[in-house]
């Protein structure tokens, strides 16, 4: 699967280090403006709150992925050059949606924490109205942090150039950044919608089996959410927005920038209380009336391999290729309803047929069923209960629970490895070891 032919490679979420705005070597790349900037709507109750937070500082090395990875350590084996550039090499075309996904979470955290970076400074300018600053002011309507520029937004705290960003030029630079072209006029209401997502994933052949999800209110917020808020309890324009981060201790925050009110109190706006900063996250219920989640999740559907060994050996005796099937939703949750069947190889030679059918639940990366395993040899098939959370696209062995099994036959442990990433571009069956087991009693 190419990569994007964007200049860049992939992402919306160094070198171990803390990349300064001020210090960055990278030319500006960004485009002068020629359209409107979208402006957000302005929630006071939510501002206010907002702005009694303090800031927080972690850097990629603190910060983890959904699949638990830390952000840095995972950019360095997946995009090494992001680190140091942002400008992504290329990526293995033989990786699944899994990886594709965390590595979208990977920059868009890198690149976030950059902007959120307080630590980076902006010496006094040699004008009176240039101030110094201590990371990204707020600037209502701001798209271009790399220049002092007075808000675009006319008649709107014009006496004050500064580096800054809204909350909605926030997110336009992380994706810019990450390799994509979003309009000036985006907003937070744009950015909180699950169409304007999809579209962005359909125009990127490597997140083919990506999408998202909006799951409203959701109380288990997880990094990489894009969390918004509503301008008022019963409107559905949403006024403020921002990416969900979590510490390798477990701690929860959001990357976002926050002003007062947007024509008034300037001389706040590049204070340490405003503008792009990361802030805790403990609760989101006071942190707004009304307020919801968007969640990348995957598309699992596709050709898998399964390997079976018996729970003491190091090698398989059983290899299986099988495609899983979408077949329904289940009420009106998110869980997914799902088949599979497919045929492969004992040790010996002899064929093995699968069935499995279970669910699975996106918003959770969660698998849950049971496999049907019989040999040419067997009447009744062997079943098998497995629960997995699919954080990669190769689960490794996992214990399973043995539901019917022959009479001398071990407990078994299984793998799966997703072969339907990159349109197919590991689709042909992963090379195995099969060694002689007591899967079924019958082998002798």
């Amino acid at each position: 699967m190419e990569k994007l032919t964007r200049n860049l490679g992939l992402g919306v979420l160094s070198a171990l280090m803390i990349l300064g705005i001020a210090n960055c070597t990278r030319e500006l790349q960004e485009p002068m403006v020629t359209e409107a900037a979208g402006e957000d709507p302005y929630d006071a109750r939510l501002m206010e709150e907002i702005g009694t937070l303090p800031s927080t500082h972690y850097s990629l090395d603190d910060l983890v992925l959904p699949n638990g990875e830390i952000v840095s350590e995972f950019l360095k084996e997946n995009d090494p050059e992001f680190l140091t550039d942002y400008n992504g090499g290329r990526v293995n075309a033989e990786t699944g949606p899994q990886l594709r996904k965390n590595l979208f979470l990977a920059k868009a955290t890198a690149v976030a924490q950059k902007l959120c970076n307080r630590e980076t400074v902006y010496p006094k300018g040699s004008q009176p109205n240039e101030p110094e600053q201590h990371g990204l002011g707020y600037s209502y309507g701001q798209r271009n942090y790399a220049e002092r520029l007075l808000p675009p937004v006319n008649n709107c705290c014009q006496m004050y150039k500064i580096h800054g960003l809204d909350c909605s030029g926030l997110m336009y630079n992380v994706l810019k950044e990450a390799g994509y072209n979003p309009s000036l006029s985006l907003t937070a209401d744009k950015i909180r919608h699950v169409d304007f997502w999809e579209k962005l994933f359909r125009e990127d052949t490597e997140l083919s089996k990506v999408t998202i999800q909006d799951l409203g209110p959701e109380a288990k917020l997880q990094e990489g959410d894009i969390l918004y808020w509503y301008e008022k309890k019963n409107s559905a324009a949403a006024s403020h927005i921002g990416i969900v981060l979590k510490t390798k201790d477990g701690k929860l925050g959001i990357f976002q920038s926050n002003g007062g009110p947007p024509c008034q109190e300037c001389e706040t706006k590049f204070g340490p209380n405003r503008g792009c900063r990361q802030i805790p996250l403990t609760a989101v219920s006071w942190f707004g009336e009304k307020w919801g989640a968007l969640r990348l999740v995957t598309d699992i559907t596709g050709k898998w391999q399964m390997q079976l060994k018996c729970d003491w050996a190091d090698d398989n005796d059983v290899a299986v290729v099988f495609d899983i099937e979408f077949t329904g939703q289940q009420g009106g949750t998110q869980v997914i309803s799902i088949t599979g069947k497919g045929e492969g190889t004992d040790y010996d030679g002899s064929r093995l047929f699968v069935e499995f059918k279970g669910t699975y639940n996106p918003a959770l990366n969660v698998l849950d069923g049971r496999f049907y395993i019989i040999d040419e040899d067997s009447r009744d098939p062997r079943m098998d209960d497995i629960n997995v959370r699919l954080d990669r696209d190769d689960t490794g062995f996992v214990s399973v629970k043995s539901i019917v099994r022959d009479e001398g036959s071990c407990l078994a442990e299984v793998r799966m490895i997703n072969l339907a990433g990159s349109h197919g571009g590991r689709e042909n069956m992963a090379k195995v070891k099969l060694t002689r087991q007591n899967i079924f009693s019958t082998k002798k």
